[in-house]
């Protein structure tokens, strides 16, 4: 009978396992009540971050990190955008086509 002892012993390494494992809302809010918080959080954290900027841009040399930041973002934003058009179907397809010319 070793295929039960297996199974047994199968079963009781899994329930090990998974007794440790922490899933599921730990925290008693609903999913609405997440929400609302997460959004509190982001909104202070914008904030804050507005801040920082506005303080660093008071100086010349801040003012020129702010800038060169701004303008890092601007560069990716538009090279997410690149990515996303390139990765299409139909993107795909018109390289495929007209590499065939």
């Amino acid at each position: 009978m070793a295929r039960g002892l297996s199974r047994d012993q199968s079963q009781a390494k899994s329930a090990k396992k998974n007794a440790g494992q922490n899933k599921g809302n730990q925290e008693g809010l609903t999913a609405g009540q997440r929400a609302e918080r997460d959004a509190k959080l982001m909104q202070e954290k914008a904030a804050r971050k507005a801040a920082e900027r506005a303080e660093k841009s008071q100086t010349e040399v801040g003012a020129a990190q702010v800038a060169e930041e701004q303008r890092k973002k601007e560069q990716q934003r538009a090279a997410k955008k690149e990515r996303a058009y390139e990765n299409t179907q139909t993107a795909k397809a018109n390289k495929k086509n007209a590499s065939q010319y």
